[in-house]
């Protein structure tokens, strides 16, 4: 008898809290953009890259659905050629995007004696 109580007060404690709750997940969830949004992300990062004097080449490729504690993604990968001082412009306007991209490699090679380089990365982007 003692056990149900707590369990009948236990349950409504929770559903209180879920109740306070429900606004943040409405926030949480809009910070990921839903995948047809994702549609504008290689001409978007493209038109960054040029912003950047890089001459950028890009591709999706799998998608890769949620599991416990990780979100829905889309791997890309992109093809570069600039300055170092523009790369590293260009991946520091990339940190400042509202999306959620993981780059998980990125290859940086010296074209030539000049200050001229090609870069290979692939990563992800995340969404709802």
């Amino acid at each position: 008898m003692v056990f149900r109580a707590r369990a009948t007060e236990s349950l409504a404690a929770l559903r209180s809290d879920s109740d306070k709750a429900e606004p943040l997940f409405n926030i949480l969830n809009g910070a990921l953009p839903p995948k047809d949004r994702l549609i504008n992300f290689g001409p978007n990062l493209i038109d960054l890259a040029k912003q950047n004097g890089i001459s950028l080449g890009f591709n999706f490729g799998t998608e890769e659905p949620a599991v416990a504690g990780r979100p829905n993604y889309i791997r890309f990968a992109v093809t570069g050629n600039s300055s170092y001082s523009n790369i590293i412009r260009f991946l520091q306007d990339l940190e400042k995007s509202r999306l959620f991209i993981k780059i998980n490699s990125m290859d940086v090679t010296r074209q030539g004696g000049l200050d001229r380089f090609n870069f290979i990365a692939d990563g992800q982007v995340y969404y709802q």
